[in-house]
């Protein structure tokens, strides 16, 4: 690998505080010395910016994905896969993400990058040329598994390459890459399924993607490691990978049963009651396993017992769940209740995600100044409650006026509370036990979608069974649901749907109710969190670190 000359590292003049980390703590050599990866120059520049890139790619996947549901689903007859179109994505993306950051501490930063990006854009190209909707669901989940390290690994370069004093900025840099893909996802996804085809959603991922590829084969240049040094299989042993076996089939389960219970199978059957005792022994094996790891577990156990990251964690899982059947079902109701096109639909879907940036931008300046997240973490989970309760009482013809208020509602509160977590976590961990930390945190954030989501499709589909059943008998539900959304007003007769339109409006409003339930959650998840300032957090973190050992 080459070497990286002076104008690209800059070790700065300030000693590191505390001590290098030892094998016992983390799996590092003694010699390691963080500092010999920080960058300055041009060159940085450009690779932050490829890194804002990907990170532009991935936000844009999760947001365009769900405006073009409606036609996927018309294409292959599968509106009863909807919920496993987000699911898939990210029971990939959190089965992968505990091991992801083991993968980055033990080999290459640049070359692991690269390699779980090439994943993502693998799975890009079969949902682009998918024939079927369970290919689909396929090259979701295989994106969702390159997407895991996508989301680490910008974390953990960024850490390796930038002062500590000058992070802050550089997130907010990613923070408001991650908020104008939101915007432009469903305006994109829009105008693509409308104008040429929903497989330009995934499409298009692939020739900006290579533009990333190129800039940091080209530019990025970090320097071996001491752990890259030993031999691949002993590395390779150090990544808990019977941890990561009994996780992801743990996963699985829990999310089939909850797909399935009610739908495909009885919440009696023996099928969803063996998913659960699976998933539960399974789990419970995992939790084991990781105590006897120790230190060198996929999951530090340890992190768990500290009252700020269990209450962070409860509430990522709770809030992330929330907004992501949100930007789910919204659309639904936009393109079945209104007849909203694609491009109208990601239109309409403005008034949540404009507001989510400035109250992002609010919190941030304001925990900067003041020094504290609790405040806004506590407000931003009333608000998004208080919305997603209120999108529960939509009805067919509710107008502009509600669904505008409401959207402004949950995006300032999704804004105040989404990403503060994560800056509150820190103010509890050492410096040493920072990336695993915020990793943990991650994985909850995507957990929770995966979980919400799944909840979601099981009450979306069970309610508009009921409501099609007891208004509209003459009309089947099964075949109702295979049509696809954007196809129900030209299946059934003029006078069939009013009562159709009814019942869908009940069974994606139903929905809501869950976000409500999550984000509710979130709120008594936020209460009990330590209020430590920013400003002041680091020597608590080292201070509770020394009280632990």
């Amino acid at each position: 690998m080459a070497t990286t000359n002076e104008e690209e590292l800059k070790i700065p003049d300030e000693k590191k505080s505390g001590e290098p980390a030892s094998d016992e703590d983390g799996g590092r050599p003694a010699s390691y010395n963080q500092e010999q990866y920080y960058m300055s120059g041009p060159k940085l520049g450009i690779i932050i910016a490829s890194l804002c890139l990907a990170l532009f790619l991935l936000g844009l996947d999760t947001a365009i994905v769900a405006t073009a549901i409606p036609k996927t689903t018309e294409r292959f007859n599968s509106t009863k896969d909807i919920g496993w179109y987000g699911s898939a994505y990210f029971l990939a993306l959190c089965s992968v993400l505990p091991i992801g950051g083991k993968i980055y501490s033990e080999f290459s930063l640049k070359w692991t990058f690269l390699g779980f990006f090439s994943v993502f854009e693998l799975g890009s190209l079969l949902c682009a040329v998918a024939t079927s909707s369970k290919m689909l669901i396929v090259g979701r989940a295989v994106a969702g598994a390159g997407g895991s390290g996508i989301v680490s690994g910008i974390m953990t370069i960024i850490a390796h390459v930038i002062p500590l004093s000058q992070r802050a900025g550089y997130m907010a840099i990613g923070g408001a890459t991650m908020g104008i893909s939101t915007i432009s996802g469903p305006l994109i996804g829009g105008a693509l399924t409308q104008k040429a085809s929903w497989r330009w959603c995934f499409y298009i991922n692939l020739p900006i993607g290579a533009v990333t590829a190129i800039v940091l084969v080209a530019l990025f240049h970090p320097p071996i490691r001491p752990n890259e040094e030993r031999p691949v299989i002993e590395r390779a042993k150090r990544l808990d990978p019977i941890g990561a076996f009994l996780l992801t089939p743990a996963i699985i389960m829990v999310l089939l049963a909850l797909q399935w219970g009610g739908n495909e199978h009885p919440w009696k059957s023996a099928t969803i009651i063996g998913l659960f005792c699976g998933f539960g022994i399974l789990f419970l094996v995992f939790i084991g396993w990781q105590l006897h790891k120790g230190s060198g577990a996929m999951v530090p156990l340890r992190l768990l017992a500290r009252r700020t990251i269990v209450s962070t964690s409860l509430r990522s899982t709770c809030v992330f769940g929330s907004l992501f059947i949100v930007i789910y079902y919204i659309p639904e109701w936009f393109q079945v209740i209104k007849s909203a096109s694609p491009v109208k639909s990601g239109v309409m879907n403005l008034a949540l995600f404009v507001p989510q940036i400035i109250g992002s931008i609010i919190a941030g300046t304001m925990i900067t100044k003041l020094g504290y997240c609790n405040p806004w973490i506590i407000a931003g989970t009333v608000l998004s409650a208080i919305a997603t309760g209120l999108y529960s009482t939509l009805k067919v013809d509710s107008g502009h006026a509600l669904w505008i208020g409401f959207q402004v509602l949950n995006g300032v509160g999704a804004g105040f509370s989404m990403e503060t977590p994560l800056t509150l976590a820190q103010t509890a961990l050492s410096g040493e036990e920072a990336a695993v930390g915020i990793s943990l945190v991650t994985f909850f954030q995507f957990f929770g979608s995966s979980i919400f989501l799944a909840i979601a499709e099981t009450v979306f589909s069970n309610t508009l069974t009921s409501e099609l059943t007891k208004h509209v008998p003459e009309v089947n539900p099964t075949t109702l649901m295979h049509i696809g959304t954007s196809a129900v007003r030209n299946f059934v007769t003029p006078e069939q749907l009013p009562a159709v339109l009814a019942a869908y409006d009940k069974a994606i409003t139903s929905t809501f109710y869950v976000a409500a339930s999550a984000s509710a959650c979130s709120f008594f998840a936020a209460s009990f969190a330590e209020w430590n300032s920013v400003k002041a957090g680091k020597q608590a973190a080292q201070d509770e670190s020394q009280t632990e050992k």
